[in-house]
């Protein structure tokens, strides 16, 4: 593996610069750019691949060290990804094979920067880029009101109607016109459509222990944020729970338009398995706009958004539970 070749690629393709951490740091290299702050690294490299506990152990002793961590690695499962992601560690996956490519994670204070592998825009794919996040907003739109008109679409999403007639094709069978406006062919269909193919990956992710039961922690942190003027939203099975009451919420999960530091509120830092309270900032800029607001208790995501952190948390139960009730519901509670 050759070392030096990481550095130069972040360079290259993240216009971040290297450099030596300051005399008596615990840091090995500092990395800075264009809307980088100066962020200093401790680094591991590994000539095998690893497992998801060895991701675990040095984040526990990196966030002792109060410093962020960098792992390089020579190829990363899934699990070993899901765990950095799950640390806010960054993780370089440098191949020790000729002509391969450097790609991972990098993080810092001003959130997550992905190093893609530039082949893979080269290779033939279906559909042309990425589904915009305007079509999954629909999708969601469609999914919680079946029959809706084009302009009433627009008005909700935030969107012109020349913007929901191309978010339109790219669903596809998954709808059709109606003399009245769009309709869904079948909310299962649709449903599917969205559970293959949404990004629901946080952008960022932290995750804390409280003594408080998940619908008190959920009341206690959603104080704290809105007393900061932070937007944010419920998700995750205390949401579901205020749904479609079916099992007792095991844990918190409320997703924030910026990372916040819960110590105020005598939460703890701690590992992802550890946690019972976790905040997520989205990729998706629609995730926060779509939450209902009641004017007593605290912001919730749409249902079907709900589901959606469900299924990928792995709340498998729950999630079909929710979609059962949803589906049955056929519309807007």
């Amino acid at each position: 593996m050759l070392i030096t070749e990481p550095w130069t690629t972040i360079a290259d393709r993240l216009g971040l610069v290297a450099t030596a951490p300051p005399e008596g740091s615990d840091a090995d290299v500092v990395l800075a750019g264009a809307d980088w702050p100066s962020t200093a690294y401790r680094t591991k490299t590994f000539p095998a691949p690893i497992r998801p506990a060895t991701v675990h152990a040095h984040a526990a002793s990196a966030r002792e060290r109060g410093i962020w961590l960098l792992l390089v690695v020579p190829s990363a499962s899934a699990g070993v990804r899901k765990a950095a992601l799950e640390e806010n560690v960054s993780l370089l996956i440098v191949p020790g094979s000729p002509g391969s490519h450097v790609r991972g994670s990098l993080l810092s204070p001003a959130g997550r920067r992905d190093l893609a592998d530039p082949t893979a825009a080269t290779e033939p794919s279906r559909r042309p880029g990425r589904i915009p996040w305007a079509t999954y907003a629909l999708a969601f739109e469609l999914l919680e009101a079946p029959k809706t008109s084009q302009r009433v679409l627009a008005g909700r999403i935030g969107v012109t109607q020349p913007r929901i007639s191309q978010a339109l094709q790219d669903l596809g069978d998954a709808v059709h016109r109606t003399p009245t406006g769009w309709e869904v062919r079948s909310p299962d269909y649709l449903a599917d459509w969205v559970l293959a193919r949404y990004p629901w990956q946080p952008r960022i992710a932290t995750s804390w222990l409280t003594l408080d039961p998940p619908v008190t922690a959920a009341q206690r942190a959603t104080a704290h944020l809105r007393e900061g003027g932070i937007e944010h939203a419920v998700g995750g099975d205390v949401a579901a729970d205020s749904i479609a009451p079916w099992a007792r919420p095991s844990s918190t999960w409320i997703w924030t338009a910026v990372p916040v530091d819960l110590q105020e509120i005598e939460a703890t830092p701690t590992t992802a398995d550890a946690a019972n309270l976790f905040l997520a900032v989205p990729d998706d800029p629609y995730l926060l706009r779509s939450a209902d607001r009641p004017k007593n208790g605290y912001p919730v995501l749409s249902p079907w958004r709900v589901w959606i952190d469900l299924a990928h948390q792995g709340h498998d139960d729950a999630a079909d539970a929710l979609r059962r009730h949803l589906t049955t519901r056929r519309g807007p509670a």
